[in-house]
């Protein structure tokens, strides 16, 4: 067993997520600069994106055979000495976290310099899929769900992009 240090490193993590959210404010600039070449408003280009959904820490890899890899969640959790419980916890807060990182950015909270909005849409992917691995809409792994999981997370995809571009799609 490995040693126990309180669950998520808040601060570090902080600043990990603060790298992520940049990276997004600079895929919003490369955004208005294309935009700006073809002659297009930025503002006619939104950028869809996803907070995940509550993973489950169980230690089952993704693929088989050669195609196999991982797992990526409950190795680092027993390393640290955390059971099953806590690292579900740990999972939670830390898309918790991430989700509200994104709702700054989808929120105009935080826009870069001289703009107004980032033009970015949050799909709200949290609790779509159940933290039981034996149901069809469950985690076929540590990072995967299985089909029917993947089709529910498909149609809050397509309701954004309905709601977005009435009667495109």
């Amino acid at each position: 067993m490995g040693y126990k240090r309180g669950g998520l490193d808040t601060v570090r993590f902080e600043g990990i997520l603060d790298s992520v959210q940049a990276s997004y404010l600079d895929l919003f600039a490369l955004r208005d600069i294309a935009a700006a070449e073809v002659n297009i408003d930025p503002k006619q280009i939104p950028i869809f994106g996803h907070c995940y959904d509550y993973a489950i820490p169980n230690g089952v890899p993704a693929g088989y055979g050669l195609w196999q890899s991982g797992p990526w969640l409950q190795p680092s959790l027993n390393f640290a000495g955390y059971d099953y419980n806590e690292g579900l916890n740990i999972v939670q807060t830390t898309i918790d976290t991430f989700k509200q990182k994104l709702l700054e950015l989808a929120n105009d909270t935080v826009v870069p310099p001289g703009k107004t909005t980032n033009n970015f849409i949050l799909i709200d992917t949290t609790t779509t899929l159940t933290r039981d691995d034996t149901l069809p809409n469950g985690w076929a792994n540590e990072l995967h769900p299985y089909t029917e999981g993947f089709t529910l997370l498909a149609a809050k995809f397509l309701a954004a992009l309905q709601t977005h571009y009435p009667g495109r799609i």
